[in-house]
């Protein structure tokens, strides 16, 4: 099977790219083994958030202070302004809409009801320009009976601490109810899948009962497992200020990000290998000629160019040893700490050096491999190395940025 461009990953990095080309008529399949870290989203993508130098408020300003090897000092200034803007557009064509802008970070909260900083938010959910804005309010914060996955009496504690007023009440609703007395997972995919039209009125009768004067209520993030049009139903039905609490992954809001963007792939005419992996790939001087997965037995799949968003340690895109980094499938060069001593803090809250490992890219994203480089495969996404996405709180837009970035170079061809 031939291609234009054959993407191995279909999480955030491979799904936004391949939006992107298959939306400029680049016939475009993405190779997905299983289920992404999108999944884990809670509602929320970073841009940059800290670097060396401290906290961030301003994310394109941030990258100034960022080293060289970078992602963002290779997608540069310019760029990064325009492609912030293209990815709202491209999400919002996937029937995702959230609120933020790429010059000031926002806050939101966790599932914990302390604060984070982000760059785009899901909407349905709380963010705040400045932390202080929690003070002097009022908060109902609302749980289900039954269900295992948020944490009411940590949020109010986290929220009184912030300077806010708090209290707690729980609903129980009976179409949950009955879940939980058959024996069903009371995890959040579980009751997302189950707010039906009927749910979502029963609970809004329920915590309109409950809410008082001046009271924004905060409920767990089990709404909209299909579409946002849900959680603005039960905002209407109750009247009030209402707005989700992220959960534990995995979340509703991550599920329904990556069934909406896979679906606005294939919309594009993007065709996805689900359930399959990329095994072996066939070399010939300085090109990729095409990959094996393992579904698709003696068959290929060529390609002018491909990109690997396999992602990074967690997804096995980049896999560790005692000895060191590697790259499983095609053996791409890889950098990082040179020694295990050095890969890592004993201070369990630092940033950890061996975040930063990951395959080798050049100033346009080309991978290299036996120390050269290969001119028709990219690597996008957390399988770079370069960055520390945890402690910068980077994650998601490197993989979206990156990912628009390289789709660029292979529509500008």
């Amino acid at each position: 099977m031939r291609f234009d461009t054959v993407i191995i990953g279909g999480g955030l990095a491979g799904l936004m790219t391949g939006i992107k080309l298959a939306s400029a008529g680049k016939r475009t399949a993405v190779v997905s083994k299983g289920e992404s870290t999108l999944n884990f989203c809670s509602g929320s993508f970073g841009l940059l958030a800290n670097t060396e130098g401290g906290p961030v408020m301003n994310p394109l300003e941030g990258i100034k202070k960022l080293e060289a090897p970078h992602p963002y000092r290779k997608i540069g200034y310019a760029s990064m302004s325009r492609l912030t803007e293209e990815a709202s557009v491209f999400l919002g064509s996937a029937g995702l809409q959230f609120n933020g802008r790429c010059d000031r970070n926002h806050f939101t909260f966790t599932p914990f009801g302390t604060l984070n900083p982000a760059w785009l938010t899901l909407d349905g959910f709380a963010l705040f320009d400045d932390p202080s804005e929690i003070r002097d309010r009022k908060y109902l914060v609302v749980s289900l009976k039954g269900y295992l996955e948020s944490y009411p009496l940590l949020v109010c504690d986290n929220l009184r601490r912030a300077g806010a007023e708090c209290v707690r009440q729980e609903i129980e609703l009976d179409g949950i109810t009955r879940l939980r007395d058959l024996g069903f997972d009371m995890r959040t995919i579980s009751v997302a899948k189950r707010m039906d039209r009927k749910a979502i009125s029963e609970f809004a009768e329920k915590i309109s009962g409950i809410v008082g004067e001046g009271e924004t209520v905060l409920i767990p993030a089990v709404v909209g497992l299909e579409s946002g049009d849900q959680i603005d139903v039960l905002r209407k039905m109750v009247g009030c200020r209402l707005f989700m609490l992220p959960t534990l992954p995995v979340s509703a809001a991550g599920f329904r990000m990556q069934n909406a963007l896979r679906h606005r792939f294939e919309e594009a005419g993007g065709i996805i290998f689900a359930g399959d992996a990329v095994t072996a790939g066939e070399f010939e001087g300085s090109r990729l000629k095409n990959v094996s997965t393992a579904k698709l037995g003696s068959d290929r799949l060529y390609a002018d160019d491909f990109i690997i968003a396999s992602g990074s340690f967690f997804s096995e895109g980049i896999v560790a040893s005692p000895d060191g980094f590697r790259e499983p499938v095609f053996g791409l060069d890889v950098c990082g700490p040179s020694d295990r001593d050095s890969g890592f803090s004993k201070d369990f809250f630092a940033p950890q050096p061996y975040q930063k490992g990951g395959v080798r890219t050049d100033s346009d994203f080309h991978v290299f491999r036996n120390g050269s480089r290969v001119e028709n495969l990219y690597g996008v996404g957390s399988i770079m190395g370069g960055f520390d996405s945890l402690s910068e709180g980077s994650g998601a837009g490197i993989s979206i940025l990156s990912g628009l970035y390289v789709a660029d170079e292979i529509i500008a061809v």
